[in-house]
């Protein structure tokens, strides 16, 4: 048997990376997923390949989570296609490094949209659907590190996942009556497509490793082994926490300014 047998799950930012990770480890422990991204081509290629092994349980839908209404259909359409929604992972993400001094108005607001307003409309738009159903819930944001640590090379990534961080704790708060459990995992430094071009950067990669306690980077499978534990029955009784998955990094954080001086 599978730890979510049964269960129905839907993941945004599912295409690559994180997100998709997440998407392949519920199906491979018994979940029905809807996959959600704004990158059709990716998209397309996430599904076609998990149908291939779990065809039947996986569904995808194109979703920009700056847009409410899209999210809201994104929920919906999980209901439409699977009967109902148990799960929502809010993993969209987007990753560009700039100075404080040198950051844009529309590097801000893109930043803000995709990681903080499109948390909170995954997050209203999953409590309202779960609080209808009347069966309770769980609701997993993913975070950062960068949401607990000053990054100085990251202030508009550091300060919406911080909102998210505070976001996670007050729906935990406000929707535990519903039985909707709501966490949040904070990753440190891992490699991904969004992160590869930074990490790529000669001493970038060299730097967070000496930099963190176990000496190495994460992987994306390290953060779908506790999105899972946090979807499964086994973390029934936990709610509005945020969950460092970093090596240590979030210890002392891991400064990169230099690297662009």
């Amino acid at each position: 048997m599978g730890r979510l047998d049964g269960k129905i799950a839907a993941v945004t930012g599912a295409a690559s990376g994180i997100g998709l990770e997440i998407s392949r480890r519920f199906l491979s422990e018994g979940a029905s997923v809807l996959l959600a991204d704004i990158n059709e081509a990716n998209l397309e290629k996430a599904f076609q390949e998990s149908s291939q092994q779990y065809a039947g349980r996986v569904h995808k839908i194109k979703a920009d989570v700056t847009k409410s209404k899209e999210v809201d259909n994104f929920v919906q359409e999980t209901v439409n296609h699977f009967g109902r929604i148990d799960i929502i992972v809010n993993c969209a993400g987007i990753l560009k490094q700039c100075l404080l001094q040198d950051l844009d108005d529309a590097t801000w607001d893109e930043s803000i949209k995709i990681m903080l307003y499109g948390v909170f409309y995954g997050v209203r738009a999953g409590a309202r659907q779960m609080i209808a159903q009347g069966k309770g819930g769980c609701i997993i944001n993913i975070s950062s590190v960068g949401g607990i640590v000053p990054l100085s090379d990251s202030p508009h990534y550091c300060v919406a996942k911080s909102g998210v961080n505070m976001l996670t704790k007050v729906a935990a708060v406000t929707l535990g009556k519903h039985k909707i459990r709501v966490n949040a995992i904070a990753p440190g430094e891992t490699w991904t497509p969004m992160t590869e071009a930074f990490l790529s950067i000669p001493g970038v990669e060299d730097l967070f490793i000496k930099e963190t306690p176990l000496e190495r980077l994460g992987k994306p499978s390290d953060v779908a082994s506790v999105a899972l534990f946090l979807a499964s029955d086994e973390s029934d009784w936990i709610t509005g926490h945020v969950l460092c998955v970093d090596g240590g990094q979030g210890l002392r954080g891991v400064d990169a300014e230099k690297i662009f001086q």
